[in-house]
């Protein structure tokens, strides 16, 4: 068994370096190596309101160039759907303030579609996550505002239950670009990776916090940047603080 998910493991790297090398874009690979250090903290709150249906509210904050500059806030309003046990979906809407560089702020609108699938064999829960987001941004202050920007994210994450409050992952996410007018040079092609290696610990039933290591490249495009990111994560459940029983969690990030 552990044989099997180290080769689906391997197979899902060699994907995302299959994917990084290109498809088809004209864009010249840049000479620059652009980094950054980043800081991530979010915020959550799940609320269960059926059997099958839960309510999820995040709200996050972002910091750049070396932690410090603030990056963007974002605010996520989802309700997703519990198939069964294997199967979830979701609809997300976020709200989204970007911090540009000449101290103006950007205002985005996205929505994103879930289909998560998951499987546990023996101490490890895999999960594939299908993400397809639409955003528009500066509606009123920019000629593209209307253009929507659409991509297609896939995640693949592997818990590892030890038996006890603190719960390893690893993961990694592959984002494909169908249209951005602003990078048209990546459009139709495989544009960004996301490594992540974290671990959550619950506290009870109501509180969980986590912390997580990413390393984000892009590629397929004119100028690449690989970034650095350290983050935290709170949530709170409040079925629990209403002395009801919680049985749902919705993947995001």
């Amino acid at each position: 068994m552990k044989n099997r998910i180290l080769l689906l493991s391997t197979l899902i790297a060699f994907t995302g370096q299959t994917m990084a090398q290109g498809g088809g874009t004209d864009a010249p690979a840049s000479p620059a190596k652009n980094q950054d250090f980043w800081l991530w903290t979010t915020f959550s709150i799940e609320k269960k309101l059926t059997e099958k249906i839960t309510m999820v509210v995040d709200e996050e904050i972002r910091f750049r160039d070396n932690v410090s500059r603030l990056d963007l806030t974002y605010t996520n309003l989802g309700f997703g759907y519990k198939v069964n046990d294997h199967f979830k979906t979701a609809l997300i809407y976020r709200f989204l303030q970007k911090e540009n560089a000449d101290g103006s702020t950007s205002f985005r609108h996205r929505i994103m579609w879930d289909v998560i699938a998951k499987t546990k064999i023996s101490m490890v829960t895999m999960s594939y996550r299908s993400r397809l987001q639409s955003q528009i941004r500066d509606v009123y202050s920019s000629p593209d505002g209307r253009n929507p920007e659409k991509y297609w994210r896939n995640k693949f994450e592997f818990k590892f239950d030890l038996d006890k409050p603190i719960t390893p992952y690893i993961a990694m996410e592959f984002r494909y670009q169908f249209s951005n007018d602003r990078l048209k040079e990546a459009n139709n092609n495989w544009n960004r990776g996301r490594y992540f290696i974290g671990a959550d610990y619950k506290i009870n039933d109501g509180h969980t916090v986590g912390a997580y290591y990413m390393i984000q490249k892009n590629y397929n495009v004119i100028d690449p940047e690989t970034d650095f990111t350290l983050g935290f994560t709170y949530s709170l459940d409040l079925d629990f603080l209403l002395g009801k029983s919680n049985e749902k969690k919705i993947l995001r990030q």
